[in-house]
């Protein structure tokens, strides 16, 4: 099976997202971008043997939970390839939750980083095409589209997928970020290293 990690932005950009999804059945079906919330992964999906992945998520969550709420500046809509997104200012913390992401999954899991991992690129997909034109019209129908000057992340996704296609990933967990001391945060850092070891009773797979 296939992991996906990823910030929540989907009501931060409500506005990108109903011009995409008016925009898609007059170019052609973008709609692949949109079968998940918008969102800022944090690193690329990756396989993980089925077995292994409760562990991983737990691993996931806890780490996740040692996170405060934290700004992203939103630079430009852009074309790249088969898609129109919405490019992110690679700041401290997104850099960091990436590193971080990078080190768990290949230190406690074999996991290597994926080759577009080495210069991750932070954005948020909202249309996707194999077709160039239809990728150039609805560029050029997307581009003027208002962004709010920041958005804040304060929501963490887990989404899987049995194939890896980008249309059939689905949210498995998400972790609400809160504002924590400093006390808090080192304690909750302790407690997620901890965990690498630690037996837990429950099954995210379970709550699905």
């Amino acid at each position: 099976m296939y992991l996906w990690l990823a910030i929540d932005v989907d009501r931060q950009l409500a506005s990108a997202r109903r011009a995409a999804e008016q925009l898609s059945p007059s170019i052609g079906d973008g709609h692949p971008a949109l079968t998940l919330p918008l969102h800022v992964s944090v690193r690329m999906s990756f396989p993980i043997p089925k077995q292994d992945a409760p562990d991983l998520i737990r691993r996931i969550d806890a780490y996740f939970g040692t996170i405060s709420p934290f700004r992203i500046a939103a630079r430009k809509i852009e074309k790249c390839g088969d898609t129109v997104r919405i490019r992110m200012r690679g700041g401290r913390m997104l850099r960091k939750i990436h590193r971080d992401l990078l080190a768990l999954t290949q230190r406690e899991f074999g996991i290597p980083p994926h080759p577009l991992d080495g210069d991750f690129v932070f954005h948020t997909t909202l249309f996707v095409h194999s077709d160039a034109r239809a990728v150039d019209r609805a560029y050029a129908a997307l581009r003027q589209i208002p962004l709010p000057k920041y958005l804040t992340a304060s929501r963490l996704l887990v989404g899987c997928s049995e194939t890896g296609r980008a249309d059939d990933y689905r949210v498995l967990r998400a972790t609400i970020l809160r504002n924590l001391t400093g006390v808090e945060s080192c304690a909750l850092r302790m407690c997620a290293t901890e965990l690498s070891t630690a037996v837990m009773r429950s099954d995210p797979f379970e709550q699905q």
